[in-house]
């Protein structure tokens, strides 16, 4: 599989070129998926990219059509080399770049939320609301005032994405790609470290669907490239997060689910 990206018509565009046919499908988050597009594109102009985090979104968008080698058309670094080859997710892969460069270490400190508008992350802009806000374009009609409401400092970026539209059936090739664009606000605005809203059920459930994609390593390689993950509400359940909510007079603005067939 080769990858590259393109920024052009206030677009950035990542894209595969699958070099074998079995490159075609490919496990997904929860079933097996088909590649229908080769191109996944965000409506954010990127201004400042860092190829080595740019490898790593290629990697997290594309990875159930990865099977043995990659190559990025564009330069990368050593160090992103010797990172993915830290985990055992990742040890298969043979990259064959020549193109190799070296970046200056990242050191970023500002935060960024991704709000999905729900109660977790609505939470913890109640708490943090001088932070910037991520919130991909999806299925759920956001009342995205609560911004406001609450008080927060800066205006979310709200983002366009064929993230779950290139592949059929719909969905997400890695829990990662619901807030993936982040990580292009991160190269523009030096984001360090990215606040979710994973709660104590979130985190030790035992059936979580997506601990076959080993979460852990996936973390610790977005550390490794300066970026880090934080669940601010781990070891806090629901109730937390409702009371955070509740306590700023929010509960009008969140998406929270209370009855139903999937309660």
């Amino acid at each position: 599989m080769r990858f590259n990206y393109n920024i052009i018509q206030n677009k950035t565009i990542f894209e595969c070129f699958p070099e074998d046919l079995n490159e075609y499908s490919g496990k997904g988050e929860t079933t097996t998926l088909s590649l229908v597009s080769k191109k996944v594109w965000f409506n954010y102009q990127l201004k400042n990219p860092n190829n080595d985090i740019i490898a790593f979104m290629c990697i997290i968008i594309f990875f159930p059509f990865i099977k043995k080698n990659v190559t990025f058309l564009f330069p990368i670094s050593n160090n992103f080399i010797e990172n993915l080859k830290l985990f055992n997710t990742f040890k298969h892969i043979i990259i064959v770049n020549t193109k190799i460069k070296t970046y200056n270490k990242i050191s970023w400190k500002n935060i960024c939320v991704p709000l999905g508008g729900g109660m977790d992350s609505a939470s913890i802009l109640c708490l943090f609301k001088d932070t910037f806000i991520y919130h991909q374009l999806g299925k759920e009609k956001i009342n995205l005032d609560l911004t406001k409401q609450i008080g927060c400092k800066q205006d979310p970026f709200i983002v366009d994405t064929n993230i779950k539209e290139f592949i059929r059936p719909h969905s997400f090739t890695h829990w990662i790609s619901v807030f993936i664009g982040v990580y292009l606000l991160a190269m523009d605005h030096k984001i360090g470290y990215i606040f979710l809203g994973t709660t104590f059920y979130g985190d030790y459930i035992k059936n979580n669907k997506f601990k076959h994609y080993k979460t852990n390593e996936v973390r610790q390689l977005s550390k490794n490239l300066g970026i880090e993950m934080i669940n601010v509400l781990s070891g806090a359940t629901e109730i937390i997060s409702c009371y955070i909510v509740t306590k700023n007079k929010m509960e009008n603005y969140v998406i929270f689910c209370d009855k139903g067939p999937n309660n």
